[in-house]
């Protein structure tokens, strides 16, 4: 379930386990920009966010981050490295 004013950019993909849900402000990103040329996106794998989870209000989520199952991630928390 995803609540309002969310931005998702899936360029590398993201994929989300059953019965997962998003609070509001929810952003995922998926793509790095290249820093030497800045409309080049660097490739690497997808976002994974496992089932039964809870992703709270203004959650920031950052490229190749794994979420295991049943995880909570409090509001305002920016997601840079996986768990």
């Amino acid at each position: 379930m995803l609540s309002g004013n969310c931005y998702i950019q899936a360029i590398n993909g993201i994929e989300i386990g059953d019965r997962t849900i998003f609070a509001p402000g929810l952003k995922m990103i998926s793509a790095d920009h290249d820093i030497k040329i800045i409309n080049k996106h660097i490739n690497t794998s997808p976002i994974k966010i496992g089932k039964d989870c809870w992703i709270g209000a203004n959650v920031i989520i950052l490229p190749e981050v794994i979420i295991g199952d049943n995880t909570i991630i409090g509001a305002g928390t920016v997601v840079t490295k996986s768990f």
